[in-house]
């Protein structure tokens, strides 16, 4: 399956609330292995970011906080959102819609998840 790493970073919270839950052994199988094939990108992700918030942040001296502020705003999103652009392809089989009809997730959460989920009845 093609992913962004930004679908990654924005389905992390709600891939959290389905590991909250409890499901059939099949589907927690299934998102344990989702979960080991997303955390190592997650973890570049984050890794890569406090680079970019320490090339374009000032320390804080109130709180000792690196911040990015000001006019360095734009050049951060533009050089973190060139990352999240990335694509890999992960293993991962698409969750059955069916296997989830009695898990209550908001709409959000569900566009978000729209990538792990198979719509299909």
């Amino acid at each position: 399956m093609k992913i962004k790493l930004s679908e990654i970073l924005n389905s992390k919270d709600s891939i959290g609330k389905l590991l909250e839950r409890e499901l059939p052994i099949r589907i927690s199988f299934r998102l344990t292995k989702l979960i080991k094939e997303l955390d190592p990108e997650l973890q570049i992700i984050e890794k890569h970011r406090i680079k970019l918030v320490e090339k374009y942040g000032k320390k804080n001296e109130e709180n000792g906080n690196t911040e990015v502020s000001g006019d360095s705003v734009a050049d951060f999103s533009k050089e973190f959102n060139t990352l999240l652009e990335e694509e890999l392809d992960i293993d991962y089989e698409p969750i059955p819609i069916s296997s989830l009809e009695n898990i209550s997730l908001s709409p959000f959460d569900v566009l978000r998840l729209e990538k792990f989920i198979n719509q299909e009845m």
